[in-house]
């Protein structure tokens, strides 16, 4: 054999040996991975149950916390939007504009004279009893 057919297989078993090695490599991660992360599951679980009171405490009072805090800011809102409403209805009143609430009560004024012009209220013209008119009825047929 010639020197450069024993370079070429002393270069091939060493390709096959870094190959070799690699497959090793990876078995051993495959292997250890496996064993690495059922630690860790078990290793989670047993922090996980010692954790869980504190943590729902925790999260218990963050939520209250956040409750809090939202009924504030829910009040403050309404405060700045009655100050905002006061302020509006002040310069409408200003420019002589009225308010909804004013033309509600105008507009409620207004139906009851229009039932006062007519003579009866509304409702009770709508209102006939049977009878009442059994007694028209009666009156005219009577009068024959």
């Amino acid at each position: 054999m010639g020197k450069k057919k024993k370079k070429e297989k002393e270069f091939g078993e060493s390709v096959h040996r870094v190959w070799l090695a690699g497959l090793g490599a990876l078995a051993t991660a495959e292997d250890e991975g496996t064993k690495l992360f059922n630690a860790l599951v078990a290793r989670g679980s047993k922090f996980e149950r010692t954790m869980k009171t504190p943590v729902d405490k925790a999260t218990d009072r963050v939520k209250g916390a956040v409750e809090d805090v939202r009924g504030r800011a829910g009040k403050t809102v309404e405060k700045i939007e009655q100050a905002f409403d006061d302020q509006i209805d002040a310069a409408l009143h200003r420019i002589g504009v009225p308010t909804r609430k004013e033309i509600a009560a105008l507009t409620r004024k207004v139906d009851r004279l229009n039932r006062a012009l007519q003579g009866k209220p509304a409702q009770a013209r709508k209102k006939t009893t049977r009878k009442t008119a059994k007694k028209k009825v009666a009156r005219k047929t009577s009068g024959k």
